[in-house]
């Protein structure tokens, strides 16, 4: 039987058997609350193999782009801060 389980923001289904051998004596528990799951967006958990890779995509999802200007060219500042 399959079940999902919890470790701080990081949500993951294993089987049972797994879970008892492995993720409990680590800190994992049981998710009994399975609604809150669907409204996160859905982490690719056969593409990362470590706790360690899963909390670097969560930081990666969360960033949002930035519009780089260093500055150096006029007509840059020019359309930035408007025409003076």
């Amino acid at each position: 039987m399959r079940v999902n389980i919890i470790k701080g923001n990081i949500r993951n289904v294993v089987e049972e058997e797994q879970f008892e051998k492995l993720y409990k004596p680590n800190g994992w528990r049981l998710d009994i609350n399975e609604d809150n799951s669907s409204k996160e967006p859905q982490i690719p958990l056969e593409l990362l193999h470590t706790e360690s890779e899963v909390k670097n995509y969560i930081k990666m999802t969360k960033k949002q782009p930035k519009h780089f200007n260093d500055g150096l060219f006029y007509s840059d500042l020019e359309v930035s801060e408007g025409s003076r």
